[in-house]
């Protein structure tokens, strides 16, 4: 009986709002959550951990020759929506906020004293990541700031190395 009211319920769809394969449907979009139960506060409100910009998202290095050799490069940073590895750490990103020109997460990283909290500010323009650590200083007293080359995505990089093939 339940089934037929639902089979007569999507009858009574209307047809013509249906998209057809040349025209797909607009992405649905998550809403804006804050992880800390705090209100969101208009467009710079934070996002869910993975719902935020994806853009930052894959591996990165000051040089991109060290590309070749991910499991043997100490100086690679990966980034995924959730976690912030490299450089000796691995940290959660606990919040993503849009800032201007770019993002700020909020990184939450084991430490001898429990759970180091930093902010990072990240802006990506073509396959180049200005990476600015809020929280950190640079020789000049200001933030620390490093400026890295995209070496993949991480959904297009192999975790191991593929075989070799005899010649």
């Amino acid at each position: 009986m339940i089934a037929l009211g639902m089979l007569a319920g999507l009858a009574a769809c209307d047809q013509s709002r249906v998209n057809p394969p040349t025209e797909p449907a607009k992405p649905v979009t998550s809403p804006v959550v804050d992880p800390t139960g705090e209100a969101p506060s208009g467009s710079m409100a934070p996002l869910m951990p993975g719902t935020g910009p994806t853009s930052f998202v894959g591996r990165w290095t000051p040089d991109p020759v060290l590309c070749a050799q991910p499991t043997r490069n100490p100086r690679l940073i990966e980034i995924t929506p959730l976690r912030f590895e490299g450089e000796g750490l691995g940290c959660d990103i606990g919040r993503i906020s849009q800032v201007t020109g770019g993002y700020q997460a909020t990184l939450s990283c084991p430490a001898a004293a429990g759970v180091h909290v930093e902010r990072v500010q990240m802006s990506v323009t073509g396959q180049t990541l200005d990476m600015v650590y809020v929280d950190r200083r640079g020789a000049d007293g200001g933030p620390r700031s490093v400026r890295l080359l995209k070496c993949t995505t991480l959904s297009d990089t192999a975790r191991t190395a593929p075989a070799l093939s005899p010649n």
